[in-house]
């Protein structure tokens, strides 16, 4: 690879993640900023490897770099998988959420959801109420006790 390839290379790869970096998607933000922070740390390695003067020194260069680029790929996936994982957590938490709520995904602050259309906030879908008794309800009862008690001590001064 020559030096006008590996610059447009590299000018195409920042460009790409620019453009993730600034999606509105938050899996491909999310991605975005940390393909920049891995090819920012790839440049502080680029400039700290030396070049020596050996005929073949640009295939050894070329070797490296390549391994330095697997390992990069690697972290990069590892850390993908797992943003993946904390993003499908996040979103059956929201799920689950909505669902004890009566309320739609969007929470119904989407006028372009094709669930609701905008009018899913919590109350106007039906309560699911297991959900509710596991996730809600022990707000409540904390909630009825805490009044109570303070009632109580009110009363006894």
């Amino acid at each position: 690879m020559n030096n006008n390839s590996a610059a447009s290379y590299e000018e195409m790869m920042t460009s790409l993640v620019q453009n993730l970096g600034q999606s509105e998607d938050p899996y491909k933000k999310m991605l975005g900023q940390v393909m920049m922070q891995n090819l920012q740390k790839g440049k502080e390695r680029e400039n700290h490897i030396p070049i020596n003067g050996h005929k073949n020194g640009g295939s050894v260069q070329m070797r490296q770099d390549v391994k330095t680029l697997i390992k990069m790929n690697k972290e990069l996936l590892s850390e993908y998988k797992a943003l993946q994982q904390k993003h499908n957590k996040i979103v059956r938490l929201n799920a689950y959420a909505a669902s004890a709520l009566g309320a739609c995904e969007c929470w119904g602050i989407d006028p372009d959801c094709s669930d609701c259309h905008g009018n899913g906030s919590p109350g106007n879908l039906e309560i699911e109420e297991q959900k509710f008794n596991h996730l809600i309800q022990p707000f409540f009862v904390k909630l009825i006790q805490t009044i109570n008690k303070t009632e109580g001590d009110l009363n006894n001064q």
